[in-house]
């Protein structure tokens, strides 16, 4: 019992100071020109979700982001603790409805 509760407080600390760094709201909104369908935003709340709750509440505030969001994507610094799959790279970088 005490190995899982060490484990479990582990893992715990692990994700948490990973997903403690710096969000995406440090940086400056770009204009919006098309909001993200919903099988992008999908992707990205399944995703991305674990780390970026706030980050991605609306669709504008991810079409905000939606150049940070792609080059962070396609360089595969994100999503740190889920791997996209190719159809999952694709949607958001199409930004598909």
């Amino acid at each position: 019992m005490k190995q899982n509760t060490i484990i479990t407080l582990f893992i715990t600390t692990v994700l948490f100071t990973s997903c403690a760094g710096v969000k995406l709201q440090d940086y400056p909104m770009e204009p919006c020109v098309k909001l993200p369908g919903d099988k992008t935003v999908s992707v990205m709340n399944d995703k991305c979700g674990l780390c970026h709750k706030g980050d991605f509440a609306t669709k504008e505030l991810i079409c905000g982001r939606k150049a940070a969001i792609i080059d962070a994507v396609s360089a595969k610094r994100m999503p740190k603790f889920k791997n996209l799959s190719e159809n999952e790279l694709k949607t958001i970088l199409k930004w598909e409805q």
